[in-house]
C-alpha cells in the first residue's frame, strides 16, 4: 500500500495571508518547488489530511490541494477519487 503525501498551494488575493498562516505552523523545509500535473509549482508539503481540513476551516485562507501516491506524480486532489479509494479500503477491511 502506498503512502499519500499532501501538499497545498496558496492562491488568489489571499495568497500572502495563506502563506503566513501556513508558515506559522510549518518549517521552511516544507516549502518546496515541485513538478505537478499543472506544471512546476511552489507548494507546501503538509503533515496529513487533518492539517488540510484544519486549514480549510480558517477565515481568509484559500488554497489548492495536491496529493502524491508513493513516488508517483503530484496531482491536483480530486475529492471524488479520494472518497472512492477510502470506500474501497474500508470495504476490504470489513471482509
Amino acid at each position: 500500500m502506498s503512502t499519500t503525501t499532501w501538499f497545498v498551494e496558496p492562491y488568489g488575493r489571499e495568497k500572502g495571508h495563506t502563506n503566513e498562516v501556513i508558515a506559522r505552523e510549518l518549517t521552511d523545509d516544507n516549502a518546496v518547488r515541485r513538478s505537478t500535473t499543472l506544471g512546476v509549482k511552489k507548494i507546501w508539503r503538509v503533515p496529513d489530511h487533518a492539517f488540510v481540513t484544519a486549514l480549510s476551516g480558517m477565515d481568509g485562507v484559500k488554497f489548492r490541494i495536491f496529493t502524491q501516491e508513493g513516488n508517483g506524480q503530484i496531482r491536483l486532489h480530486s475529492p471524488k477519487t479520494f472518497r472512492k479509494k477510502r470506500a474501497k479500503k474500508s470495504a476490504r477491511k470489513k471482509v
